[in-house]
């Protein structure tokens, strides 16, 4: 109803220069629909108390009031936000990843230069300062290409990429490293999120046939591919990384079947997988079996990781190169951060990371914008993830798998947990200046 007045020349003109005034173009069709709306329900008024049309929208305008001063006020309501709680966390991060990495280089001065672990670090802010300020939905209709194209280069990788420690995940560009398979579940998360934003917007077909077809197709997305793909270059902590995140986006999602489907069939492709190759199958079973039994060699580095824990006391024992803590510079630096510097920093790790969850969390469900929203739930899964599994496997209390702490032991991955982190806050400034009609690909 409330489009038939706005054919009526001196209700466009109101409007254009309510419009003109608002910055987010996103938002006029929502801003004209409303002020329609209301415009309508006072002409209605007025000729039921006898005006004629013209007159009964010229009173209908006067009393709505000042355009200008009404699309200065719309305006200030349509504004780019910045979730300070976020960025304050993020800086928290980099704080407590310098001290980190300064204790890493002190342990390992060879391995740990500080000058190319800082310019990963450089690099990664700027991508997130960056990825702030570009209209996050432009990347929707590039949610087919983003998973591609990162199947792709994990394929190319598996293929061309450079071996290191028996696993095929790097690639290199000069002296640069990069490992592919470490970003792979930030890029395919991401690509997914909009992937189930465009099938929700999509009428959902009414042919069990065609439903059939599509939930066979996500399947072989979701599931098949990457964890093909994992298995295939003994990327175990990736995947686990991978499912795990996916669940929670399918969970949060509210994809039921999916989340059954793709269970079923990453289940099988794993079983599948163990029965080809008898030797992978008795290695991971003997050490998750070692694990349960508290086997000497299968918990070794459990048990340095937790003596050096309860030995760094609320203060640390200050940084100590003669320390025995197996991949103290990686897997196990929250350990040795707890040993050099004591129960008060890992605390410090611990809420700052449980705050971020939370505010992660906030963010994505206050997103009117359903992409938005899992676009958000997509980049936390992933970060809480990678973050809790680590501090949990510092403390004993899950298997130790080749899983770092995020944001704060820097290298080139750095740079891909920065820029997810920057799409968060764009989202989140952007949360007043999207089209409640917004179309599926803008």
């Amino acid at each position: 109803m409330a489009r038939s007045i706005l054919t009526n020349p001196a209700v466009a003109a109101y409007l254009d220069t309510v419009c003109s005034q608002v910055k987010a173009k996103a938002v006029h069709e929502d801003i004209r629909l409303e002020i329609a709306g209301h415009l309508e329900e006072l002409v209605s008024e007025k000729l039921e108390s006898g005006l004629k049309t013209e007159e009964a929208v010229a009173e209908a305008l006067i009393a709505m009031g000042n355009p200008v001063e009404i699309g200065k006020g719309l305006h200030a309501a349509h504004r780019p936000s910045t979730d300070w709680n976020l960025i304050g966390l993020i800086a928290v991060m980099v704080v407590l990843a310098v001290v980190s990495l300064v204790a890493v280089h002190t342990y390992d001065e060879r391995l740990y230069r500080l000058g190319p672990v800082f310019f990963y670090g450089a690099i990664g802010i700027t991508a997130m300062v960056v990825m702030m300020f570009v209209n996050y939905r432009r990347l929707l209709r590039l949610s087919w290409p983003l998973y591609w194209g990162t199947v792709l280069i994990m394929v190319l990788t598996l293929f061309y990429g450079a071996e290191i420690n028996g696993s095929t995940q790097w690639i290199l560009i000069g002296n640069i490293g990069f490992n592919v398979f470490h970003a792979s579940p930030y890029l395919l998360l991401i690509a997914i999120a909009g992937v189930l934003h465009l099938e929700k917007e999509r009428e959902a077909p009414n042919e069990g046939i065609v439903r059939i077809t599509i939930l066979l197709r996500n399947v072989i997305v979701y599931a098949m591919i990457p964890i093909s793909l994992y298995l295939l270059t003994s990327s175990m902590a990736q995947m686990l990384i991978y499912v795990l995140s996916l669940s929670i986006l399918l969970l949060l999602s509210g994809c039921w079947r999916l989340i059954l489907a793709t269970g079923v069939t990453g289940t099988g492709l794993f079983t599948i997988w163990q029965m080809l190759n008898p030797d992978f199958y008795d290695v991971l079973w003997g050490r998750i079996n070692a694990y349960i039994q508290k086997h000497p060699d299968a918990v070794y580095q459990s048990v340095k990781s937790l003596e050096a824990i309860r030995s760094g006391g609320l203060w640390g024992q200050g940084l100590d190169k003669e320390v025995v803590i197996p991949y103290a510079t990686s897997d196990m630096l929250f350990s040795y951060l707890v040993y050099s510097f004591g129960w008060v920093f890992g605390a410090v790790i611990i809420v700052s990371s449980l705050l971020m969850a939370i505010r992660l969390f906030r963010i994505g469900k206050t997103l009117r914008d359903d992409y938005a929203n899992k676009l958000v739930i997509a980049v936390m899964a992933v970060l809480m993830v990678r973050m809790f599994w680590n501090i949990l496997m510092c403390l004993g209390w899950v298997p130790v798998i080749g899983m770092e702490l995020p944001l704060i032991l820097w290298h080139s991955g750095t740079i891909v947990e920065f820029a997810a982190l920057g799409l968060v806050l764009g989202a989140y400034r952007r949360k007043d200046m999207v089209s409640n009609s917004a179309p599926c690909v803008p």
